[in-house]
């Protein structure tokens, strides 16, 4: 099994058609929401959403991302890092940030939400180089109306887990 890494621009397009039909809506629909939300400016069409979807419109800007995720009513970190972490043949995905830099889906979307840091200390040329960047990220980098976002975010989170836990009913034990 061979990790394969993944740029984020490539994986919008079959986000984009995920969460699509899940919405129930026809490329031109989507098309048809993202005019009615007044997303003229980038020209979205049926037709430019059929190529980003089929892989044939591979580099996605910025915008883009944040005007297809409000359409859709999703984060737009979602239409960016895979959910699972593995392709259609069962190998896991990296997502290549640039550089030498591959992470997992998971740390990808945990950096992007501004809960933990990319970079680790092996990233570093030193030790020290290592704890000035952890504690620029952490610290310097992050205002605390964000961390306490977070945090009351996590207590939220963990209470509908709690609840969606005992709405679901487990059919063994093994998986208890």
């Amino acid at each position: 099994m061979a990790v394969r890494n993944i740029t984020p621009s490539s994986y919008v397009g079959p986000q984009v058609r995920h969460f699509r039909t899940r919405r129930g809506l026809k490329q031109q629909e989507l098309a048809d929401r993202l005019h009615a939300l007044g997303m003229t400016a980038t020209g979205w069409s049926q037709t430019k959403i059929h190529k980003l979807e089929s892989g044939k419109l591979t580099r996605v800007l910025v915008d883009d991302v944040f005007e297809l995720a409000a359409a859709l009513d999703v984060s737009p970190l979602y239409l960016l890092t895979p959910m699972p972490p593995f392709d259609a043949a069962g190998d896991p995905l990296k997502v290549w940030i640039g550089g030498r830099i591959a992470r997992w889906p998971r740390d990808v979307r945990q950096w992007i939400r501004g809960v933990r840091p990319l970079l680790g200390r092996l990233d570093y040329r030193d030790d020290d180089d290592a704890r000035a960047g952890q504690r620029f990220y952490l610290l310097e980098s992050q205002p605390l109306s964000e961390w306490q976002l977070i945090e009351k975010t996590g207590s939220y989170a963990s209470r509908v887990v709690g609840s969606i836990e005992e709405l679901t009913p487990v059919d063994s034990e093994e998986e208890a």
